[in-house]
C-alpha cells in the first residue's frame, strides 16, 4: 500500500512538471492588440496590424491544441508586430498634433 501511495504522489508531481502553458504570453499578446487598436493602428497601419492579428490567431490555434512551444513563438511574434503598429500609430498621431 505504501508503495502505491508513493507512486501516486510521484506521478502527481510529474504531471505538473511537464511544461508551463504560456498564459502570460497569451494575455500580453491580447493586450498588445487591444492597445494597438486603441491608437487606431488597425486603420493607420492595417498591414502591420493584420500581421499581428494573424500571428495571434495562429497562436490561439496552437494553444488550444496544446502545442505550447509553437503557441509561445506565435504569441511573441504577435506581440512584436502589435507593438510596432502601436508605436507607428502613436508617432503619426503625435506628428499630426504639432
Amino acid at each position: 500500500m505504501k508503495k502505491y501511495l508513493c507512486l501516486l504522489c510521484f506521478l502527481g508531481v510529474l504531471v505538473h512538471c511537464v511544461s508551463a502553458e504560456p498564459h502570460k504570453d497569451f494575455v500580453v499578446a491580447q493586450t498588445a492588440l487591444t492597445r494597438a487598436k486603441k491608437f487606431q493602428a488597425d486603420k493607420l497601419y492595417p498591414k502591420i496590424y493584420a500581421k499581428s492579428a494573424g500571428f495571434y490567431k495562429k497562436a490561439v490555434v496552437f494553444y488550444n491544441k496544446k502545442e505550447l512551444e509553437s503557441a509561445q513563438t506565435y504569441f511573441q511574434e504577435a506581440i512584436n508586430w502589435a507593438e510596432q503598429a502601436e508605436l507607428k500609430a502613436r508617432l503619426k498621431q503625435a506628428k499630426e498634433e504639432f
